[in-house]
């Protein structure tokens, strides 16, 4: 029976890699900042509907992730990469604001339930296989930026000729990793409790933001680690048009920025040590140069603040979850998603409203807010354990 469970794990680890591989094979992103300028969004406008996703994945993040925890965790990582196509095909029949913004509604209630779930399942299926859970991590995260970064080529090329063709292949790809989300054996131990669901979330999220400090704080520092790479996002294409670069390039640059992800996250899978505050500087180092100066010649520092993206996909995870309970794995990594996703909604449209007056001031912008969470964490370090 021990060794049936095993094999199973095992499988459960393949097919979660699997499932990995086809939901970061984002082929939309080298398109995305186009289709919306396509449908007639402005820089202020684009930042103003990942508010709202970030909005929406607030509100959702922790209700999501206390039903992984008591009811499946393969159900809602399941359920979470279907909808998500769902979001991706609103894209597809997009015409104006109002339909970004129903499809980000959809896409940030997919993202909360794969949120935390597949991590949890992952860390539940390596303890019965006896595998160790950051490694494996890392490898995910491996696994992940090299597909992200063969999506983008392929996005970047098709995307030249038709756009919107590029978006349907996306939903097709999210269906079909559903597919397999659904063949994962559920694992790890459930949430039980004598008090109502909404009340006994509530106790949870407590205990993760006051009632254990230690986690609390890996939380808001894993948060900021978040932020300081996603500020980057919206400003990609922009810089590349600015730089003076063709379209049919951004895909190769989308993908040279997950091979640098992928240095990250593999730097990390060989236990390199590195103090979990770093990123912060690394990124806001890219910022600074590019704010300074945008032309062929500064562009690939970009790569930068993509390296410490990759740092932090492969650490944060682990290091939030080593302090958590087993039968709250799911929430306490939603109620991190949670304080990313409010911050993100609090300071990405001020951060694309300085970008949209000029491109420079929304990345000197973003470099100080790398300054600051560095300054702040840095005061704190004796608290993040």
């Amino acid at each position: 029976m021990e060794n049936l469970k095993v094999r199973e794990s095992l499988r459960a680890i393949k097919i979660l890699k699997i499932e990995s591989a086809l939901t970061s094979f984002i082929i939309f992103m080298p398109v995305a900042y186009l289709l919306f300028a396509e449908i007639g969004l402005n820089q202020f406008q684009i930042g103003l509907t990942q508010a709202i996703f970030a909005g929406i994945s607030v509100f959702l993040q922790i209700p999501t992730g206390y039903f992984a925890d008591s009811v499946s965790r393969k159900i809602s990582n399941a359920s979470g990469d279907f909808i998500i196509a769902s979001g991706t095909l609103v894209y597809f029949f997009a015409a104006g604001f109002w339909q970004i913004v129903f499809a980000e509604v959809l896409l940030g209630l997919g993202l909360s339930l794969t949120s935390g779930a597949d991590a949890a399942l992952m860390k539940a299926h390596c303890k019965i296989a006896k595998k160790d859970y950051r490694k494996q991590t890392a490898t995910l995260m491996t696994i992940g930026f090299s597909m992200s970064g063969l999506g983008a080529i392929v996005g970047g090329l098709i995307g030249e000729h038709n756009i919107r063709i590029v978006v349907l292949i996306q939903a097709v790809i999210f269906l079909i990793a559903g597919g397999f989300a659904l063949t994962i054996k559920n694992a790890g131990v459930n949430r039980t409790s004598e008090h109502k669901p909404w009340k006994d979330a509530w106790i949870v999220t407590k205990y993760c933001l006051h009632g254990h400090k230690e986690l609390a704080w890996r939380i808001f520092l894993g948060a900021g680690l978040g932020v300081s790479t996603m500020l980057m996002v919206w400003f990609l294409t922009p810089m590349f048009l600015q730089a003076g670069i063709s379209i049919k390039f951004h895909g190769v640059l989308f993908a040279a920025i997950s091979v640098f992800s992928v240095v990250g996250s593999e730097w990390v899978k060989r236990g390199t040590k590195l103090n979990m505050l770093t990123p912060f500087l690394i990124a806001g180092t890219s910022y600074v140069v590019l704010g300074w100066s945008i032309s062929m010649a500064t562009i690939l520092i970009f790569l930068l603040a993509s390296l410490a993206r990759g740092i932090n996909s492969a650490r944060v995870s682990p290091y939030i979850q080593e302090k958590a309970g087993e039968d709250i794995q799911a929430t306490a990594l939603s109620v991190y998603g949670m304080a990313q996703k409010l911050a993100i909604l609090i300071l990405l449209p001020i951060v694309n409203y300085l970008g949209n007056i000029e491109l420079r001031f929304g990345l000197m912008a973003s470099a100080v807010l790398c300054a600051v969470f560095y300054i702040f964490f840095k005061l704190k370090e004796d608290k993040l354990g």
